[in-house]
């Protein structure tokens, strides 16, 4: 199978952590970041179907996750996910246990791990019948994420909801989190402040992966844009992973 994976490194030293973007371009997921190259390894992961221009093929966070664990084979490395991205993490952790050396998950949207009925009804009807005006699609997710109303989309948002319009659905996806505990792989999951849902979903896993979940307020979603907040206590995370 052809790999849908490019990696472009950022700093040649210190630790290998792997940037892991979800629905959005990987520039502007991990721009916050690029300090940290100073004093670590970062590579970081992009689709060549979510560059400027590309044709969108679909995702798929269980194919990604198989890609993810042929990058840990070689070498082991600290691994980090932003939304959809932080599922194919936590399946590839999974798979490569040995190979993780931890795991930080910004906003994990699997949002199928609070089992509410809204959302079963979701994953077994809604999802099947999926409107195909984005305007719609995009709402109707919103109410069930319990994301802020009347927020102005930029191009860029309007195609990652296409991208998760066309991809494996997050919402029912049955991650391997005890796994992950049993390894005691160190594990922090962030949420923004912005959503009770996915507030909810983030302290969920966290729980089932027997990791520390975080609160981030500011950037909502994307929590890793506020830069040296979010990077500093990456940066513990990763020092604390190597004393444990």
């Amino acid at each position: 199978m052809p790999s849908v994976m490019d990696v472009e490194p950022w700093g040649g030293v210190g630790p290998r952590v792997i940037l892991v973007h979800g629905v959005q371009a990987a520039e502007s997921t991990w721009f916050a970041q690029r300090p940290l190259a100073d004093r670590m390894r970062l590579e970081v992961v992009v689709r060549p179907d979510h560059r400027a221009g590309a044709l969108f093929r679909g995702g798929d966070y269980l194919r990604d996750a198989d890609e993810l664990a042929g990058l840990l084979a070689g070498e082991p490395a600290h691994l980090v996910g932003s939304g959809y991205g932080a599922l194919a993490c936590v399946v590839a952790a999974a798979q490569r246990p040995h190979r993780v050396e931890s795991l930080t998950l910004i906003e994990p949207t699997c949002i199928g791990v609070l089992a509410h009925p809204a959302i079963l009804d979701m994953c077994q009807r809604w999802w099947r019948e999926r409107p195909q005006d984005l305007a719609e699609f995009a709402a109707r997710f919103g109410r069930l994420a319990g994301l802020p109303i009347g927020v102005e989309f930029t191009a860029e948002h309007w195609d990652a909801v296409e991208r998760l319009r066309e991809c494996r659905p997050p919402w029912d996806a049955r991650l391997p989190l005890e796994a992950i505990a049993q390894w005691g792989i160190p594990t922090q999951v962030y949420s923004g402040g912005h959503s009770p849902v996915l507030t909810a979903v983030a302290a969920t896993v966290a729980a089932g992966a027997g990791g520390e979940h975080v609160e981030l307020v500011g950037r909502e979603h994307a929590v890793q844009t506020l830069g040296a907040p979010f990077n500093d206590r990456l940066q513990r995370h990763i020092d604390h992973a190597y004393q444990t």
